[in-house]
């Protein structure tokens, strides 16, 4: 935790000055998905101690940049900042939906195609769901 943390809050102070100074949101946040769901992938193949450290400090780069850079572009896209609060109350909701839905999904694909220890399954989802949500980022209208 100690590595996916320090290595998050430097990505997000670099990534937030750069997603700035390049007047791009999209592509940073596209690219941020991307890599934390190869990340995820990654640990598949983690099979030492310093693999997984290495594999959770790329994991805490993509989130750290996402998570700067993607607040950042939700606050763009508001419709209307006079109503930003309740735009921003309907942006937390639909975070929190997947972290609802998820453990079930993946206690699903855990219990049914892992045989209750086999993480394959669980980890292509994350890499599949990255790619998708990668990819219809970049169709958000209204910032670069």
């Amino acid at each position: 935790m100690t590595i996916y943390t320090v290595t998050s809050m430097v990505a997000s102070l670099a990534a937030g000055w750069l997603s700035d100074v390049l007047g791009r949101r999209k592509i940073l946040v596209a690219a941020s998905i991307l890599i934390f769901g190869i990340a995820t992938y990654l640990l598949l193949h983690a099979d030492t101690v310093t693999a997984f450290y290495v594999v959770e400090a790329i994991m805490g780069l993509a989130y750290g940049a996402y998570i700067a850079v993607d607040l950042a572009l939700v606050l763009e896209v508001l419709p209307d900042r006079e109503q930003a609060g309740k735009d921003m109350g309907v942006f937390n909701i639909a975070n929190a939906l997947p972290q609802f839905l998820a453990p079930a999904f993946g206690g699903f694909l855990l219990a049914n195609l892992g045989g209750g220890t086999d993480f394959t399954a669980l980890l292509v989802a994350a890499l599949i769901a990255a790619v998708i949500g990668a990819i219809l980022t970049m169709f958000i209208r209204g910032v670069k």
